[in-house]
């Protein structure tokens, strides 16, 4: 199955008549949270009447991969699935092209991210975020960092808490 990949440009010609392209925000979960820092990343567009989004919200979002031969030999395996079979040098120069960590700065400074990860997450484990927030900070980018005590990589506990969350954030910002 192919997936169609739109630019902001693209979307706005596309989609004019039915979205309000100066409300637009963007939210992903875990893989999602990683492609969400990436496409902040690259949609400050100052041609782009909105500037890009409003808001995002990542969820148990990975912001770090660590590629190296300390990894558990699963998620070595995930990634090399994921984004192919390098040598060693150049698996982990891929890595860190997409470990936002890595290059913070490239994060527009005005969009607000709301950043939630569970303390017990075994997936993508919550330092991520953490480590992450120290470098929203020294930037000064506006986001706020949430660590649900006992949440796993699903929140499951807490999803009407997350939902809330989510549902306030996108209200604030969007209005």
């Amino acid at each position: 199955m192919a997936t169609k990949v739109l630019s902001i440009p693209l979307l706005q010609e596309e989609y004019s008549e039915n979205a309000d392209s100066s409300r637009w925000a963007i939210e992903g979960w875990s893989r999602g949270g990683m492609m969400t820092y990436l496409s902040l990343t690259r949609t400050n567009f100052p041609d782009y009447p909105a500037g890009g989004f409003k808001c995002a919200i990542v969820s148990g979002g990975i912001a770090n991969l660590r590629c190296s031969s300390d990894e558990s030999t699963f998620m070595r395996r995930l990634y090399e699935v994921t984004m192919g079979k390098y040598k060693e040098k150049e698996f982990y120069e891929k890595c860190e092209s997409r470990s936002i960590v890595k290059f913070p700065e490239k994060l527009p400074k005005n969009t607000p991210i709301l950043i939630i990860h569970g303390t017990n997450d075994e997936r993508v484990l919550p330092h991520d975020s953490i480590d992450l927030s120290y470098k929203l900070l020294d930037l000064k980018i506006p986001f706020r960092l949430v660590m649900l005590e006992g949440g796993d990589h699903f929140l499951k506990k807490h999803r009407k808490e997350v939902d809330e969350m989510r549902r306030k954030w996108f209200e604030k910002f969007l209005r």
